[in-house]
């Protein structure tokens, strides 16, 4: 089976007057085990973006949103030979 633990999923905002900076983590560990044996790997992804004035719940879900996809990629990338090898 395979199992995903999220350890942090966040976006920090810093606003300033006239800027704004938006930092998001997402940290992952996957747990793959099978008959042949067992692999776990942590999966970590970052953005950044930064703006003019105020940064807007739309701005903060797409930074998110991204580096979600980001991490996504990175697991089916890497995972997949992981479960072809140790469940099959």
């Amino acid at each position: 089976g395979v199992t995903v633990e999220v350890k942090e999923f966040n976006t920090h905002v810093d606003q300033g007057n006239l800027r704004y900076t938006l930092n998001s983590k997402i940290q992952a560990v996957v747990y793959v085990q099978g008959p042949r044996g067992q692999y776990n790997k942590t999966f970590n992804a970052t953005r950044s973006q930064s703006g003019a004035f105020n940064a807007s719940n739309d701005e903060i879900q797409k930074v998110l949103g991204e580096t979600f996809k980001d991490i996504v990629n990175n697991i089916y990338q890497d995972v997949t030979n992981a479960i072809n090898q140790y469940t099959n």
